[in-house]
């Protein structure tokens, strides 16, 4: 049943490819239609394995859709495609850690690494630590590494030299410190 689910949902995304190469706002319908059908499985209570699976492949089908290199052209220059990888990723280690299991718990894990390249740490940092849902992953070595990962970010960018203002003007001290070599 998931295979043939997964060569349905694949289908659809081909179907759907070519009307998205007209522009990023008709990729980003298409997105939020695909995610919108995998996030409707997901909430079904009491899903068994399979179902869950199935949902849980729509949702990577809608990433793996995202990943393709004319989707990726049309989100560099479109905040909402752009921020919506971050999105799904976050949805799915959301999804994948209230599941629980070992199984789940990796995939939460590794949604939630791919998903800090695509925001600021300090507000990665901020969601994994008040979203309740990754209360489970407090004790994983990799969510650990993850948030001291995330801790050292939001570090290197209060150092005062990357921190300060800007400036309309600067004094003569600042506009010579400027020129120099060391």
């Amino acid at each position: 049943m998931l295979l043939n689910a997964t060569r349905f949902f694949n289908a659809q995304i081909a179907l759907a490819a070519p009307e998205a190469s007209t522009d990023a706002a008709s990729a980003y319908r298409i997105v939020e239609t695909m995610r919108g059908e995998g996030l409707e499985q997901t909430y079904q209570k009491a899903l068994n394995d399979a179902d869950f699976a199935a949902a849980m492949a729509k949702m990577n089908d809608v990433l793996q859709y995202l990943e393709t290199p004319l989707i990726r052209d049309l989100a560099n220059g479109d905040k909402f495609l752009h921020g919506i990888r971050f999105t799904i990723l976050f949805e799915n280690a959301r999804i994948y850690a209230t599941r629980g299991g070992p199984s789940n718990i990796e995939k939460a894990l590794s949604s939630l690494e791919r998903a800090h390249q695509d925001i600021m740490a300090a507000v990665l940092q901020k969601m994994l630590t008040t979203v309740p849902h990754f209360a489970v992953l407090k004790d994983e070595a990799r969510f650990k590494a993850l948030l001291q990962k995330l801790e050292a970010m939001v570090r290197f960018w209060r150092v005062p030299a990357i921190a300060t203002a800007y400036k309309e003007k600067l004094s003569v001290e600042e506009r010579v410190a400027g020129c120099s070599d060391g």
